[in-house]
């Protein structure tokens, strides 16, 4: 997911998969249990019910399958719920609109280059001076523009040279404006 979302290692994991539009793989991994659960339980004559339904348990397991599979049907769980409330838990709420399951994020479309720097900003981990000097590629952290520490957020908003006018929901919904910003923009983050 860090491939497709051309995010750095630093970025926060619930960022990754609404930036690459694919459903986490706790999620997918319940969903897939719950599917092959219904599809066997549906079908009685199947060899695989006098060794799933034992009377005693051979092998010992604090979360096994069968029970998992149960408690998910009984909860009537549904992947794409819990993924939302995931992503509200956890994102700024300034972003909670950005996760739609549906369909990608604004700005999914954009040649790769546009869309890892806009990640990058939505993100605030990017190639920037603070980072680089944290992971021990450069030595100075400060900023061209003569400020002590060269940040995403820095580039983005308080930087003389290099502010972009306008809002962070102008990188939430990949504005013209936003896009344009990023293809002139000097620093590769």
């Amino acid at each position: 997911m860090r491939i497709i979302s051309g995010t750095p290692k630093s970025t926060p994991l619930y960022w990754l998969p609404v930036l690459s539009n694919i459903i986490p793989p706790s999620i997918r991994r319940q969903n897939n249990l719950l599917r092959e659960f219904k599809k066997i339980s549906s079908n009685q004559s199947l060899p695989v019910h006098e060794v799933i339904m034992p009377v005693h348990r051979r092998l010992k397991s604090r979360s096994p399958p069968l029970v998992t599979a149960k408690r998910l049907l009984e909860e009537a769980y549904d992947g794409i719920a819990a993924w939302k409330r995931g992503w509200i838990d956890s994102a700024p709420t300034a972003w909670h609109p950005l996760l739609d399951p549906n369909s990608p994020p604004p700005g999914f479309q954009l040649p790769r280059k546009l869309r890892v720097t806009l990640n990058r900003v939505r993100t605030g981990h990017g190639r920037c001076g603070a980072n680089l000097t944290k992971w021990g590629f450069s030595t100075n952290p400060a900023c061209d523009c003569g400020a002590s520490l060269q940040t995403t957020e820095h580039i983005t908003f308080d930087c003389p040279s290099r502010a972009f006018g306008g809002t962070r929901e102008d990188f939430l919904r990949a504005t013209p404006e936003a896009v344009l910003w990023l293809e002139q923009l000097d620093v590769r983050l």
